[in-house]
């Protein structure tokens, strides 16, 4: 009787244990087991742009301490030259335009503006919130502006303009590990101005980056416009 009851009462235990419904039969281990699985989710694919030939500039600012001194920029700091030549600069945008902001200062960094044609105001809002103090982050920035515009490239189906402007008053504190190649790869053309750095900054890439040596606050207000006047040399 002893060797008949047994394998019954070990199979129970083995059924609680594994917390099958003995009711069910053995397939119900299975079938636990199979529900408990996470199935993976599959990402969305992007909703399409109603215009794909858009042009998109992402804006990256630097908001690092050296930011605040005043050399090459007359009676004021230029933090606050480059602020008003970026806020000049986003007025002259058409209004179909796409824009986005990423700042690197006081408050780490971060996307400020998603990339949208949304409204204005909030772009000179977020430009006038930067607050200069930290350091030059600038590769790790770029590429998560440059991930931004791939966003949208696939929004767009690769038409349109994509324009990746950095506006910086020194040299990288981090490495591009290849970030420049694998922009080049893209439609994203990278602008960079330089503010009183001089024409030996690592983004002085000829053929690979557009850059502007930017010795005065004129100066940074042209860099900018000739962005704009590249881009309808483009358009045409």
């Amino acid at each position: 009787m002893n060797k008949i009851i047994m394998p019954f009462v070990a199979a129970a235990l083995l059924c609680w244990v594994a917390g099958c419904d003995p009711s069910q039969g053995g397939g119900s281990v299975q079938q636990s087991q199979i529900q408990s699985e996470e199935v993976p989710q599959q990402a969305s694919a992007p909703v399409q742009d109603s215009k794909l030939t858009r042009r998109n500039y992402y804006v990256v600012f630097d908001g690092s301490g050296s930011m605040q001194e005043s050399k090459c920029a007359g009676n004021s700091r230029k933090i606050d030259v480059a602020k008003q030549a970026v806020k000049e600069f986003a007025r002259n945008l058409k209004p179909e335009d796409n824009l986005g902001l990423l700042v690197f200062d006081s408050n780490g960094i971060s996307e400020r503006v998603a990339l949208s044609n949304g409204d204005r105001a909030m772009f000179d809002q977020a430009i006038d919130n930067i607050y200069a103090n930290s350091g030059t982050p600038l590769y790790q920035s770029m590429g998560i502006a440059f991930e931004s515009l791939k966003v949208q490239m696939a929004r767009q189906l690769n038409y349109g303009e994509y324009h990746l402007v950095v506006v910086t008053d020194g040299e990288a504190n981090d490495g591009d590990n290849g970030l420049i190649e694998q922009i080049n790869r893209s439609p994203v053309i990278i602008h960079t101005i330089g503010f009183c750095i001089g024409s030996g900054h690592s983004l002085n890439q000829p053929g690979k980056t557009h850059y502007a040596d930017a010795q005065s606050p004129e100066a940074v207000k042209k860099g900018l416009q000739d962005v704009l006047a590249e881009s309808d040399t483009f358009s045409k």
